[in-house]
C-alpha cells in the first residue's frame, strides 16, 4: 500500500531510474506488477520507455505490466487509449504478448465502463469496442479465438448480435468460445435469443453441437431462473434416447449440485421425478458417465461465505473442461476470486479404443480467470508431436510457474462527515501475491500419468479509520494476513481399462488478525495504544 502511494507521486524520471537500477534486476517483475497497480499517467510514460511490446526478449515483463493493468480495479483512461493505439500502429507483437493485450484493452473497457465518470470516456470506449468487433470480423482462425477471448472481458451488450452471429455460423471451437462469453455475463445482460439459442444448442434441435457448447448452454438456462416448464423438458431430457451419455450425467450433477442449496429448486426436480414412474428408476437416475459437479464450503462466518465449485466433463474417459472455482458470497451478492480451467482436445484417441474426432489435434492447458477478468491461456502442448517430445524429454515433469503476480484488489479511501462535524478518514487496501505452477509425468511404457497444477496466494489487507482533530487524535488499525492453497492432482491409468481419479485438496493455513487502537492528545503525555492479536487455522 505504501507502495502503491508512493508510485503514484513518483515522476517520470525518477520512475525511469528506478527501472533503470542495476540494483532492481532481481524485482523487475515485481516493479511492473507495482506500476501496474499505480497506473499514473507518469508511470506508463515510463514504462513505455523502458518497455517494448514488440521485443521477444521483453515478453515476460510486458505481461506482468499488461495482466496488472487488466486486474486493477480503477482503470487509467488516457493509458486504455494509448494502449489502442499502440494495438493498432504495431503488427509485429510476440503471440502470447498479443493476446494479452488485447485481453488487457476488453478488461479495462469493461472496468471504465463501470466507473461513475464514464460518460466522459465514452469515446475512448467506444474505440476499443470497435477495433474488438472489427478485429472479429477481419481476422480467421486461431486469431478470432484471441478477439473471442477479449469479448469475454469486455462483457458488453452492444457485441451480443456479433457473439449470436458466431454461433449460428462458427466453427464448433468458436463456439465454446462464445458460450465462455456469455456465460460471463451478468444474468440480467441475458436476452431472449440469447436464452433461445442456448435451448437450441442444448437440445441440439437444429443440428449436431459440440458437448462443451451444450454444457455451457446448459449451465447458462439453469442460472438464468429457468421455468417449470423448461426445468420438466430437462428432466425428461434424462429419459431420452440421447447417445451423450457424459451431457446427460452432466445435467444430473448439475441438477444435483444446485438443489444441495437451494430448497425450492429440489422441491420442483422431486415433484417433477416422482410423478412419472418412467423417470423415477434407476435406469433413467443411474450415473451414465464420469462428469461432476459440485459446491462446498470452505469458509463460513457472519462476514461472509466462500465457496470452492469443482465441474469437470469428460470425454472418451479424459478431463475435457475442467473448472475449480473460489467465490465469495454474502447478502445473495458473488464475487469470483479466482477461475481454474483446464481443457483438453483430440486425446481420446491416445488411450481409449472410443470413437473420437480424427481432425482434432492433441491440445491441452489451462486457463486463469483472476477477479473476474480471463487470463491468456497457458498450452501445455498444441499437436500429437508437442506431446510426444515431453514424453520423451520429460521437460513439462518439473513444477513450472505458468502465472504470477501482485494485485491490488481493495483500494478504497472514503471520508465520512460524522454527526459533531469532525471528518472520519477510512482507508482499506489489500494486496495479493499468486503463483500458479504445474507439472505433468506420462509414461508410455507402464501407460499411465499423473498432473499437479497448484495455486498459491498471499493475501495481506490493511485498513483504518483515524480521526484528527486539535484536541485529539484517534485511530483504529487492522490487519489480515494469510497464505491459501489449492492443489489438483490427476492420476490416470490406461493399461487397460481406463481408470481416472482427480484429488483437490486445500492444505490447512493460518489466518491472522491483528486490530492496534491509538489515542493521543497534542501538547500532552497522554498516549494510549492498545492491540489484539488472534490467529486461527482454517
Amino acid at each position: 500500500g505504501k507502495l502503491v502511494e508512493i508510485g503514484k507521486i513518483s515522476s517520470k524520471d525518477d520512475i525511469i531510474k528506478t527501472l533503470g537500477s542495476k540494483k532492481n534486476n532481481g524485482i523487475l517483475s515485481q516493479l511492473y506488477d507495482l506500476l501496474g497497480i499505480v497506473q499514473t499517467d507518469a508511470s506508463h510514460q515510463a514504462v513505455m520507455k523502458k518497455l517494448f511490446f514488440d521485443d521477444r526478449k521483453q515478453a515476460d515483463n510486458s505481461e506482468r505490466y499488461l495482466w496488472s493493468l487488466s486486474v486493477s480495479t480503477q482503470p487509467n483512461p488516457q493509458i486504455l487509449d494509448d494502449l489502442v493505439r499502440r494495438f493498432k500502429k504495431t503488427s509485429n507483437f510476440p503471440d502470447k504478448v498479443k493476446e494479452t493485450l488485447l485481453l488487457t484493452i476488453a478488461a479495462m473497457s469493461y472496468k471504465l465502463s463501470n466507473l461513475p465518470s464514464f460518460d466522459k470516456y465514452f469515446k475512448i470506449y467506444e474505440e476499443a469496442e470497435e477495433m474488438l468487433l472489427n478485429g472479429l470480423s477481419l481476422s480467421d482462425s486461431e486469431e478470432r479465438h484471441r478477439y473471442l477471448r477479449a469479448l469475454k472481458n469486455l462483457k458488453s451488450n452492444t457485441t451480443i448480435p456479433k457473439l449470436i452471429e458466431v454461433l449460428r455460423n462458427g466453427t464448433d471451437k468458436e463456439c465454446v468460445l462464445v458460450w465462455k462469453a456469455i456465460a460471463s455475463f451478468h444474468p440480467s445482460q441475458w436476452n431472449d435469443e440469447i436464452l433461445s439459442t442456448a435451448k437450441t444448442t442444448f437440445f441440439q434441435t437444429d443440428r449436431k453441437h459440440d458437448s462443451s457448447s451444450r454444457t455451457l448452454a446448459l449451465d447458462i438456462l439453469l442460472e438464468a431462473n429457468p421455468s417449470d416448464c423448461l426445468l420438466k423438458r430437462l428432466v425428461y431430457f434424462l429419459s431420452t434416447s440421447c447417445k451423450s451419455f457424459e451431457v446427460m450425467q452432466y445435467l444430473m450433477q448439475k441438477l444435483s449440485m444446485i438443489s444441495e442449496t437451494n430448497p425450492d429448486f429440489k422441491h420442483k426436480i422431486q415433484t417433477i421425478i416422482r410423478s412419472d414412474p418412467k423417470l423415477n428408476n434407476y435406469a433413467i437416475l443411474s450415473d451414465k458417465g464420469l462428469s461432476t459437479a459440485l459446491k462446498r464450503t470452505f469458509l463460513e462466518n457472519s462476514n461472509g461465505n466462500a465457496t470452492l465449485v469443482a465441474v469437470q466433463e469428460i470425454k472418451s474417459g479424459i478431463v475435457k473442461r475442467g473448472i475449480v472455482d473460489v467465490i465469495m458470497e454474502k447478502s445473495n451478492v458473488n464475487q469470483e476470486l479466482f477461475r481454474l480451467g483446464i481443457f483438453t482436445s483430440g486425446l481420446g484417441s491416445l488411450i481409449s479404443s472410443e470413437e473420437t474426432e480424427s481432425d482434432e489435434a492433441a491440445t491441452a492447458g489451462i486457463e486463469l480467470t483472476v477477479l473476474g477478468t480471463q487470463i491468456r491461456p497457458f498450452i501445455f502442448f498444441n499437436g500429437q508431436g508437442e506431446l510426444m517430445g515431453h514424453v520423451w524429454s520429460g521437460t513439462a515433469s518439473e513444477m513450472t510457474p505458468a502465472y504470477q503476480a501482485l494485485l491490488l484488489p481493495y483500494n478504497h479511501l472514503q471520508y465520512i462527515r460524522l454527526a459533531p462535524g469532525l471528518i472520519c478518514e477510512m482507508d482499506l487496501k489489500g494486496a495479493v501475491s499468486f503463483d500458479l505452477s504445474g507439472k505433468i509425468e506420462i509414461s508410455l511404457w507402464s501407460r499411465n500419468g499423473v498432473s499437479l497444477i497448484e495455486k498459491a496466494a498471499g493475501l495481506f489487507v490493511n485498513g483504518y479509520m483515524r480521526l484528527e482533530t486539535a484536541f485529539v487524535k484517534s485511530q483504529v488499525e487492522f490487519s489480515v494476513l494469510m497464505e491459501p492453497k489449492l492443489s489438483l492432482q490427476t492420476d490416470l491409468d490406461f493399461s487397460s481399462n481406463i481408470s481416472l481419479c482427480m484429488r483437490l485438496a486445500q492444505p490447512d493455513f493460518v489466518y491472522r488478525h491483528n486490530i492496534h487502537k491509538s489515542e493521543r492528545v497534542p501538547g500532552s503525555k497522554h498516549q494510549i495504544r492498545k492491540s489484539k492479536y488472534s490467529k486461527s487455522i482454517i
